[in-house]
């Protein structure tokens, strides 16, 4: 599709806000240390593989003779339903047995229990001291939460230095979120000398191993020529890989055309059809059956806005919102968005939201922004979906 192809997307501007110092988006992407709130993870980075099991008889007796993986697994069970009805105190009860075992992966599940508050009541100091528990078996997660807890001030004071300390200990056994918020603590200076080429390599070896978020502070980064050389290729690349996901879902939603170059879509173009023109745009642009050329691409692409196409006026907000093949222009950014959302379409709504939150391009307006992100989310549009969550949480805190 056009919007996830050409790598613009209006949440991308999070990350940008990030990159140039907005205060408000790090504590956003802290907040994913605590979205963890699923009882077991079976994606876990930790080596050992934990695999969720049902209640059994063979588990029940294991767990009783003291093997503290099998006392987890149990309470587990209990918690979730698993092969027996769910029961808090016998879940609390394993869980526990299991943690005082010194069982690294129970410390830091006991401590998401005090956190999420479910099965016990939730006490973020607790939570606190079982997550230093597990970070001091060498638990990454333990040590990321930990790094999460003292600069959001959960069950401690905050401590810029102690984040950054724990953040980057879980970030050296090579956990993917904990790199990608290290980056940013780099690119911030915070807990830390300002050092947007140690950004650069943090985000990049998180955004080598598949993480989204970070391949997109990446693309930004060759975009804008931050910590990095600018390069238009590769800041691209990283933007189409961070939104590789949602691509086919916003597709869909937004009714965009993926059709390949050819001499009829052509002639479709020059005729006005404002959706031919937004497919050429995406065609020479990636070299989709014809040679690729940014030029002609940001032509096309123009005259599809001209034409009143709403997802073309959004995309070509985008660009100038980071300046990828045209001059980085937030005034230009925001009054293209504007027409798109003036349509109702929900990814310009959303762009323009974030332009009106953080004063880009227009005085800054967090009501007005949360409105309009509010309206592309009640249109079922993802994206602003996951936005409103994190201001939800960001207010909460």
């Amino acid at each position: 599709m056009g919007l996830g192809k050409c790598g613009i997307h209006p949440i991308f501007q999070f990350t940008t806000e990030e990159l140039e110092g907005n205060e408000l988006i790090m504590k956003l992407m802290i907040l994913r240390g605590f979205a963890l709130l699923l009882f077991l993870i079976t994606s876990s980075h930790s080596e050992e593989k934990y695999e969720l099991q049902s209640y059994s008889p063979e588990l029940l007796k294991k767990a009783e003779s003291g093997d503290p993986k099998a006392q987890l697994q149990l309470g587990g069970c209990y918690k979730e339903g698993r092969g027996v009805g769910k029961n808090k105190t016998q879940a609390l009860r394993w869980i526990e047995k299991s943690a005082n075992q010194n069982y690294s992966l129970a410390q830091f599940f006991l401590g998401q229990c005090y956190l999420d508050g479910e099965i016990v009541q939730k006490n973020e100091k607790e939570a606190l001291r079982c997550y230093k528990q597990a970070a001091e078996n060498g638990l990454a997660e333990g040590q990321y939460n930990i790094g999460c807890s003292y600069y959001n001030g959960n069950g401690v004071a905050k401590n810029a230095n102690e984040a950054f300390k724990w953040v980057n200990m879980a970030a050296e056994q090579g956990m993917a979120d904990a790199q990608y918020i290290l980056g940013g603590l780099y690119a911030r200076g915070e807990g830390c000398e300002k050092n947007t080429t140690k950004a650069v390599e943090c985000y990049r070896k998180a955004a080598e191993q598949g993480n989204e978020e970070a391949q997109r502070a990446l693309g930004i980064c060759y975009a804008q020529g931050i910590g990095v050389a600018k390069d238009e290729q590769e800041a691209k690349k990283w933007l189409l890989k961070g939104s590789a996901k949602q691509t086919k879902q916003i597709k869909e939603q937004l009714k965009l055309s993926d059709d390949p170059y050819s001499e009829s879509l052509v002639r479709k173009a020059e005729a006005g059809d404002s959706d031919a023109q937004l497919n050429l745009f995406v065609c020479y642009l990636n070299g989709k059956g014809v040679s690729k050329d940014e030029k002609e691409a940001v032509k096309w692409l123009k005259a599809s806005a001209d034409k009143g196409n709403s997802n073309a006026q959004n995309m070509l907000g985008g660009l100038y919102s980071i300046g990828l093949n045209v001059e980085k222009d937030d005034v230009k950014a925001f009054e293209w968005q504007k027409k798109s959302a003036q349509q109702g379409n929900p990814a310009g709504e959303l762009s323009l939201g974030n332009c009106f939150y953080f004063g880009k391009g227009v005085e800054t307006n967090k009501e007005e922004g949360i409105k309009l992100i509010q309206k592309a989310a009640n249109q079922g549009y993802e994206p602003a979906k996951g936005v409103l969550e994190r201001l939800e949480q960001l207010e909460k805190k």
